[in-house]
C-alpha cells in the first residue's frame, strides 16, 4: 500500500500542466513520491490519507530548477 500524504487548504496551487491551471483553495495528494491529484480542497476533503499537512495561506509551486550552464566555464574547477 502506498504512503498517502495530503497537503490541504493552500491559497494557490500553481501547476505546469497543459492548461496552466492555478487552483485557488487547493489540495494535493502525494502517493509515495508522486503527486497523483490536484483539486479544490472541498473535492479532496474526505479522501483518506496517512499524513495531512495544513498549507493554509501558502502557495504550492513546482520544484523549479535552474539547470543552465556556461559552456565556457566547463574547464574551471573549484
Amino acid at each position: 500500500m502506498p504512503q498517502v500524504t495530503k497537503i490541504e487548504n493552500a491559497a494557490f496551487i500553481i501547476t505546469v500542466d497543459a492548461d496552466r491551471r492555478i487552483v485557488k483553495n487547493g489540495s494535493l495528494l502525494i502517493e509515495d513520491d508522486r503527486i497523483t491529484q490536484v483539486a479544490k480542497s472541498d473535492d479532496l476533503r474526505n479522501t483518506p490519507s496517512d499524513q495531512i499537512i495544513d498549507a493554509t495561506d501558502m502557495v504550492i509551486t513546482p520544484g523549479f530548477l535552474n539547470g543552465h550552464m556556461h559552456i565556457s566555464y566547463a574547464h574551471a574547477t573549484r
